[in-house]
């Protein structure tokens, strides 16, 4: 029998069934909780702070290539690395500051030249070794060093007063008019102990620090 009701009303059919659940589907999904659309956004700022790093670190490597260096550039890489930590760490608004940022996006932009540095390490001579040249408590490794001496050429700068030096217990950074240096001690030092003298005829900074056993 003809049914007019049926005719102005069609059962949908198993595919247009299918294409709503897959549409309402899609739809839910671009409705993103609040809490989904927080985290995605620290994702997104973690990654943009972590290209910015791994950018600024990258220019100084590209821009020094002296042998001495590599030591010191390799645990800025190493620190970088350490940076990605968990999807924890990741989400942790606090691990930059937006000062920290900021000061990533200055380095970055900062087209002052990386100067030429060494290290070298320092043992004191003992008494026992002064008399009799031997030492049971000490051995000629790097592990044995009491200071670290570390010699910055500044070429283009001629008074002890154009030197901005800041020292913490393991990086060091030394700024002029033409020079910009951030560099990790290859050791923890003590900081407040450090001592610093300028050399105007090699345009040398010497720098020399404690180790801390």
């Amino acid at each position: 029998m003809f049914d007019p009701e049926l005719t102005a009303n069609p059962v949908p059919s198993q595919l247009e069934l299918l294409n709503n659940v897959i549409e309402e589907s899609e739809g839910l999904s671009k409705k993103m909780n609040p809490e989904e659309l927080r985290s995605r956004k620290e994702e997104e700022e973690y990654n943009k702070r972590k290209q910015l790093e791994e950018e600024r670190v990258l220019k100084e490597i590209s821009s020094s290539c002296h042998p001495d260096r590599c030591s010191s550039l390799n645990t800025k890489i190493e620190v970088v690395d350490k940076l990605i930590g968990t999807k924890a760490q990741r989400l942790d608004p606090k691990i930059w500051t937006d000062t920290e940022l900021d000061e990533m996006e200055e380095d970055f932009e900062d087209e002052r030249e990386v100067p030429d540095y060494d290290i070298i390490y320092q043992q004191k001579v003992s008494a026992m070794d002064a008399y009799l040249g031997i030492d049971y408590e000490k051995d000629p490794s790097t592990s044995s060093s009491d200071t670290l001496c570390v010699n910055v050429r500044l070429p283009k700068t001629n008074n002890l007063s154009e030197i901005e030096l800041d020292l913490s217990s393991t990086t060091f950074t030394v700024k002029t008019e033409h020079y910009k240096l951030i560099a990790n001690f290859p050791h923890e030092i003590q900081d407040k102990e450090a001592k610093a003298k300028w050399n105007s005829k090699t345009k040398t900074l010497q720098i020399v620090v404690p180790v801390v056993k």
